[in-house]
């Protein structure tokens, strides 16, 4: 639990940006409080994009389409070895995104016919979320985060 000023700003943004553009669809984007089972184990993504419905007493997603992991030092190691074979071990699971959060990049995983497609976005690309038919830009998700050095 606990995480840096970035990395709560950077979920922060990008629950907020997909809260508008989910309206009225199926889906809804959820912090790190709801829990994803992934392949048997229980996580807690930064933020995750549910298109399934749960009555709202759940603590788990329904049906978890995309999930977000902002890294950092202390869990990138978590996060690239347990985690991801494991949210790429779960069907329902269509696309995963991991935002650095001590400079602006993001690595994404896509599910296609032939499995998993990698693919590292560089700033002023955007992000292109197909399985919820939304976007977001690099200006959105790291919107006043401050990369100044302490």
């Amino acid at each position: 639990a606990g995480g840096s000023r970035n990395h709560n700003m950077i979920a922060l943004n990008i629950v907020a940006a997909l809260r508008g553009r989910l309206r009225g669809t199926p889906c809804m984007p959820f912090s790190s409080d709801l829990k994803t089972e992934a392949d048997g184990d229980i996580y807690y993504p930064d933020v995750t994009v549910d298109c399934g419905r749960a009555p709202g007493t759940s603590f788990f997603s329904a049906s978890p389409t995309i999930v977000f992991e902002v890294l950092s030092r202390t869990t990138r190691h978590k996060d690239f070895h347990s985690k991801l074979p494991n949210y790429q071990a779960t069907p329902m699971i269509q696309q995963i995104v991991y935002v650095e959060s001590e400079t602006q990049a993001l690595t994404v995983w896509m599910r296609d016919g032939a499995g998993w497609k990698e693919q590292e976005l560089e700033p002023n690309a955007t992000l292109h979320m197909p399985s919820v038919g939304a976007e977001l830009s690099f200006a959105e998700i790291y919107e006043d985060v401050d990369f100044a050095a302490e």
